[in-house]
C-alpha cells in the first residue's frame, strides 16, 4: 500500500466549458481527496458563464488557468501538462460534471504502485443517480465499423457482475470523464492530438500507450459520478464535432494500425463509415452531410501529409502486433448485436438533438 508521506505527486486537472454549475461538486471532491500529495488545477476554455468568477471567488486554492479560446479537449489539458510536466508524477484529467469518490485518487494511485507497467487507469464511473454505469474505461465496439463507448455503459449497478466490481481488468483505452495518467506515458507517446478538438483524443492517446506494451487498467474501487452535463446547443459547435467524429476516428486508426493492419482494416472501416453516414440521409440529412464531409476532410489532411509523422513515430514505438494489442479490449471486437441494440436509442437521439 502507498503511503502518502513518500507518495507521488499529483496534479488533477479539471476542463471547464460553461459548467459552472457543477464546478462546486466537482472541486469539491477532488479537494477532498484521501490522498494529500496533488494540486488541483481549474482550465476555463473561454466559457461564456460565470465560471471563472466563481472559481476565483470560491476557490483560492485551486490553480486557475484561463484560454484565451476554446481550444476543444486534446489542447486544452495540453496547455497545463506540458508547462507543468516535470514537477508532477501523475496527471488526473476530469470534466467539470463529475463527483469523484474520496478515495478515487488513493485507490488509483495504490494501484499503478502495484504494477509499474499501467501507464493509465480509470475508475468506475456512474450516473448522477449512481444507479448506473456511465463508464468502467472504454472499448471498441465494433472494430471494423470503428464504433467506441463506455464499457459496461448503462449497466444497472444492482446486477453489475461480481468480477467488475472487485479486481482490476484492462480496458482498450481511459476516458477523460476521470482518469489517470503516469507522467512518463505522456513522456514516451507524446500528449493529446492537438487537432483533433474533441472526440477520440483519449482513444488515440491511449492505442499509442498500448503500442509500446504498457496497460491500460479500470479499478472499480476508484468510483465517480458523472452527470453529462450539456449546455444549450451551439450550432456551430455541434457541426464541428459530427464532422470530427468522422475525421479523427479515420485519423486515430490510420495513426496507429500496423501496415498489415492499414492494408487490411483501414478500406472496410471507411466504407462502415461512409454507409453509416449515408444512413442519416433518411434520419436527418444535415447529419449525412457532415458525417461525409469529416470523412472528406479526413482525405484532405492525409493528401496534405498531416498525419504522416505521427504514424511514422507510432511504428517506431510500436513492441505489439495489432492482435496482441486489440486482446485487451474488454469485449469482442466484432460485436454485431450491440450494434443494433445501440441503433434505435442512438437514432433517436440525433434526430432529437439535430433535427432542429
Amino acid at each position: 500500500m502507498i503511503s502518502n508521506h513518500k507518495s507521488p505527486k499529483v496534479a488533477l486537472v479539471v476542463l471547464n466549458y460553461n459548467c459552472q454549475p457543477f464546478i462546486k461538486s466537482c472541486l469539491n471532491s477532488l479537494l477532498r481527496q484521501k490522498y494529500k500529495n496533488k494540486k488541483v488545477f481549474f482550465i476555463d476554455n473561454h466559457s461564456s458563464d460565470a465560471s471563472v468568477s466563481y472559481v476565483q471567488k470560491h476557490y483560492p486554492q485551486v490553480i486557475l488557468i484561463k484560454n484565451k479560446k476554446n481550444f476543444g479537449i486534446g489542447k486544452g489539458f495540453n496547455v497545463v501538462i506540458k508547462k507543468v510536466i516535470n514537477d508532477f508524477d501523475y496527471f488526473g484529467l476530469f470534466n467539470t460534471d463529475i463527483k469523484a469518490d474520496k478515495n478515487w485518487l488513493y485507490q488509483l494511485i495504490d494501484t499503478f504502485s502495484q504494477n509499474p507497467n499501467i501507464e493509465v487507469a480509470n475508475g468506475l464511473t456512474f450516473n448522477w443517480q449512481g444507479d448506473l454505469v456511465d463508464n468502467a474505461g472504454g472499448t471498441i465496439i465494433n472494430f471494423f465499423n470503428g464504433i467506441i463507448g463506455g464499457f459496461l455503459d448503462s449497466q444497472t449497478t444492482k446486477n453489475l457482475p461480481l468480477k467488475y466490481k472487485n479486481h482490476v481488468y484492462p480496458v482498450f483505452f481511459s476516458l477523460i470523464t476521470g482518469m489517470l495518467v503516469k507522467t512518463s506515458a505522456f513522456k514516451k507517446v507524446g500528449f493529446f492530438a492537438e487537432d483533433y478538438f474533441m472526440f477520440c483524443e483519449e482513444f488515440d492517446f491511449c492505442w499509442r500507450v498500448l503500442l509500446t506494451g504498457s496497460k491500460v487498467i479500470c479499478n472499480p474501487k476508484a468510483t465517480m459520478r458523472h452527470y453529462t452535463y450539456h449546455e444549450k446547443r451551439n450550432k456551430i459547435i455541434v457541426a464541428k464535432i459530427l464532422k470530427l467524429t468522422e475525421t479523427n476516428l479515420l485519423a486515430t486508426y490510420y495513426k496507429n494500425l500496423s501496415s498489415v493492419g492499414l492494408l487490411t482494416v483501414f478500406p472496410i472501416l471507411i466504407m462502415a463509415r461512409f454507409f453509416m453516414a449515408v444512413i442519416y440521409i433518411a434520419i436527418v440529412p444535415k447529419v449525412a452531410f457532415l458525417k461525409t464531409e469529416g470523412i472528406a476532410l479526413f482525405f484532405k489532411n492525409l493528401f496534405r501529409g498531416k498525419y504522416h509523422q505521427s504514424r511514422r513515430l507510432n511504428l517506431k514505438i510500436r513492441k505489439l502486433s495489432d492482435q496482441q494489442i486489440l486482446s485487451v479490449n474488454p469485449t469482442n471486437i466484432f460485436n454485431i448485436k450491440t450494434i443494433f441494440n445501440l441503433a434505435l436509442s442512438w437514432f433517436k437521439t440525433v434526430y432529437k438533438d439535430y433535427s432542429a
